[in-house]
């Protein structure tokens, strides 16, 4: 197994404003992020405990749970950034870092940039997956910010 390091960037526009955008982040990840993108069978949403050393994480109601990271830096309307480790049975092992950084491009636009950025053992294949994966959860939280006033 070869360690590497990858870092993955995407950018979006949303026609939202930056405060909206914020507060769907810290406060609203359960009602944005799609349930086919849960790992547990029977997980009903991704839960973000929005404080530093809150987790982002799934459970079912009969004991199944997955950490998904840990809030490690917010930065109100502007960064929020957390780490994850990923198992072999996710393509790890490997250490995540995530980074949602938010700016006002004008009074009804925003730019989300996500950057992940992993250390361990990461294929190409990963880097694609993940890159794909990303993709379609910026999309959903587009959609749903654009959809949600």
């Amino acid at each position: 197994m070869n360690s590497t390091i990858k870092q993955i960037a995407i950018e979006i526009q949303i026609n939202a404003p930056v405060t909206k955008v914020w507060d769907i982040i810290l406060n609203h990840t359960s009602d944005w992020w799609p349930n086919d993108f849960l790992c547990h069978e029977g997980s009903k949403e991704l839960k973000m405990e929005p404080f530093v050393g809150g987790r982002i994480y799934e459970e079912t109601s009969d004991g199944k749970s997955l950490l998904w990271g840990t809030l490690v830096n917010i930065h109100p309307n502007k960064t929020l950034e957390f780490i994850g480790h990923s198992t072999p049975q996710f393509g790890g092992p490997s250490l995540n870092m995530g980074r949602y950084e938010i700016t006002q491009v004008d009074e009804s636009t925003t730019a989300l940039q996500f950057t992940n950025a992993i250390l361990g053992n990461c294929s190409e294949e990963g880097e694609q997956m993940v890159t794909e994966g990303w993709n379609y959860l910026l999309n959903a939280f587009k959609t749903y910010a654009e959809a949600n006033d």
